[in-house]
C-alpha cells in the first residue's frame, strides 16, 4: 500500500513524496516541488492520500485513481506540533537523536535556496 502527503505549493504545484507502508515507512521517492499531473504519474497501486493539497486536488486524485484512492482522515491533513513530537519521542526511545545545530531546510522547489 502506497502513501502520498502533498501539500498545495501554489503556482499549479504540490510538495509531495510517496512512501510504501506498513510498520516502516520506505521512501519511494525524495521529495518533489512539481504539478498534481506529474506527482500521481509515479504512483502505481492503491494509495493513501493525505495533506492540505486535498482541498485543492481531491477530485482530481479521485479521477484519476477511482476506488485505489483512499484519503486520510481531513484531522491528518494539517501537521500539528505533537505528530511531530510524537515522531521525536519515538526516535528518542531507540537512542536516536540530531545534532541540532546541523539541521537544515529541504528546499524541493527550484531556485530556493
Amino acid at each position: 500500500w502506497l502513501i502520498c502527503p502533498f501539500l498545495d505549493a501554489r503556482q499549479n504545484e504540490v510538495y509531495g513524496a510517496i512512501f510504501r507502508g506498513g510498520k516502516q515507512l520506505v521512501r519511494e521517492f525524495e521529495d518533489l516541488c512539481v504539478p498534481i499531473e506529474a506527482l500521481l504519474d509515479k504512483i502505481d497501486g492503491p494509495t493513501t492520500f493525505v495533506g492540505d493539497g486535498l482541498q485543492r486536488y481531491a477530485s482530481v486524485v479521485q479521477e484519476r485513481f477511482g476506488g485505489d484512492a483512499t484519503f486520510a482522515n481531513p484531522i491528518f491533513n494539517v501537521p500539528r506540533g505533537a505528530g511531530v513530537a510524537q515522531l521525536g519521542y519515538a526516535r528518542f526511545l531507540k537512542g536516536q537523536s540530531d545534532d541540532y545545530f546541523s539541521l537544515a531546510p529541504n528546499y524541493v522547489r527550484k531556485g530556493v535556496t
